[in-house]
């Protein structure tokens, strides 16, 4: 059994090739290439469909990732700098009631405290 792809007439058409030697002959099936490739087509938009949702998906994801997660904690680093410096009249401003909220509001505590504790020790 073997197969090729042949053009006649300007069509191409894919080809199957069978023997038998028992019949002692030989079987060609032409089918055309569009019948072949018609199925494809449809593939082809579906893939790239998908490769475009993924794409966005991916996209999503990452920026959720970064308004979530990356900027908080952006945030709470740059405020850890500040108190270092010394600073330590100010609070870090925050609407989340998760983690993220939770650790802003312990800073916040920590920061007062050490105020307190500052002003203290200073009297």
């Amino acid at each position: 059994s073997q197969t090729g792809t042949y053009s006649i007439s300007g069509s191409r058409y894919y080809t199957a090739y069978s023997r038998s030697d028992y019949l002692d002959m030989a079987l060609y099936r032409f089918i055309p290439e569009q019948i072949i490739k018609k199925p494809l087509d449809k593939f082809y938009v579906w893939a790239w469909l998908f490769l475009f949702a993924a794409v966005v998906i991916i996209g999503v994801y990452a920026f959720s990732t970064y308004q979530f997660i990356h900027k908080p904690l952006i945030t709470l680093v740059k405020s850890f700098r500040r108190m270092e410096g010394g600073d330590l009249d100010f609070v870090i401003a925050h609407e989340s009631k998760y983690e993220f909220g939770y650790l802003f509001g312990r800073f916040n505590q920590m920061v007062a405290n050490l105020r307190s504790l500052i002003d203290q020790v200073y009297k």
